[in-house]
């Protein structure tokens, strides 16, 4: 078992048939990047598959890595904390209470040179490690929200610069067509005279014509009635 995984069993219980975080999640690389780590851990192919602590709840096994893996990293040489646990660990499969697990493990522990301050002071180191880690996570984090409220801030910017720029055109807009309602009315309207004023004038034309013409007519009757034989 490599260390990563050692430090893994002291703190978490996976499932059986669960799949391992390595097949669930991308491997923890260094600890640079800890912007990537804010990123959803999982695809809609790809469910995160929880892994259980030893007080028995859920947590992503992407973030359990990169706390393992920070704690591999930082970790005291000797007979310290983690050694510590990994007895308790082995005591645990005993039937015994918490004070007697305790003393027998800090026993063997004094027997290779630890000591429980030794114990206690190294539990603060990697409380540390993990507060370090915590820190650069909740930077990145953070980070994220003020990209996201300043990409958000701008769309909505967007959106009301539009919104107004719309509203005016269509104000715009609304003034033109008025303006042409009102010619095409006026247009209409002198159509609608002009056509009377032809038809007038046609009416007027038709009614001298035929008075000229009627009298002319008559009279060519009347001469060839009475005037053509003299």
């Amino acid at each position: 078992m490599d260390m990563l995984k050692k430090l893994k069993s002291l703190f978490i219980v996976e499932e059986e048939g669960s799949i391992s975080s390595s097949q669930t999640t991308e491997p923890v690389q260094n600890q640079e990047n800890m912007q990537e780590r804010v990123s959803p851990v999982s695809t809609p192919n790809e469910p995160m598959v929880p892994v259980v602590t030893q007080s028995g709840k859920n947590v992503d096994p992407k973030f359990i890595d990169i706390l393992m893996k920070a704690i591999e990293e930082n970790n005291l040489e000797g007979f310290d904390y983690l050694e510590f646990k990994s007895s308790l660990q082995s005591l645990a499969k005993m039937s015994m209470d918490d004070a007697t697990r305790y003393q027998s493990a800090m026993a063997m522990a004094k027997t290779l040179g630890a000591s429980p301050d030794k114990i206690l002071q190294s539990a603060n180191h990697y409380l540390a490690v993990l507060k370090k880690e915590s820190d650069k996570f909740q930077q990145a984090v953070e980070g994220q929200k003020a990209k996201l409220d300043q990409d958000q801030q701008a769309g909505v910017k967007g959106l009301q610069q539009s919104i107004v720029t719309k509203e005016q055109q269509i104000v715009q807009l609304t003034k033109e067509i008025e303006t042409e309602k009102a010619s095409l009315a006026k247009m209409q309207a002198d159509i609608q005279q002009g056509s009377a004023k032809i038809t007038d004038t046609a009416t007027r034309f038709a009614q001298a014509y035929n008075l000229v013409k009627k009298q002319i007519t008559d009279d060519i009757g009347l001469i060839t009635t009475h005037a053509s034989k003299v």
